[in-house]
């Protein structure tokens, strides 16, 4: 998959993954479904693939100190 095509699944995955669950698993199904049926968590879902995309596709130079603190300030295993 390029850099830059992330799906709604991609993100989903991701949270799953985050939580160290299988994709399969009946939280990640529940989690699923709800994204699916949520508008708000559907678009919040949409505009985190944007600004993904956007950001690899801009491919900004940072610190890895700014990196560490980005993802630790969204509550992420880097």
């Amino acid at each position: 998959m390029p850099q830059n095509d992330i799906s709604c699944a991609d993100v989903v995955n991701f949270i799953c993954e985050q939580f160290g669950e299988d994709d399969n698993s009946e939280r990640c199904r529940m989690i699923k479904a709800h994204i699916e049926r949520c508008h708000n968590c559907g678009a919040y879902c949409d505009s985190m693939e944007k600004m993904i995309a956007l950001y690899r596709a801009s491919s900004p130079e940072f610190p890895e100190s700014v990196r560490e603190h980005l993802f630790k300030t969204l509550g992420m295993n880097l």
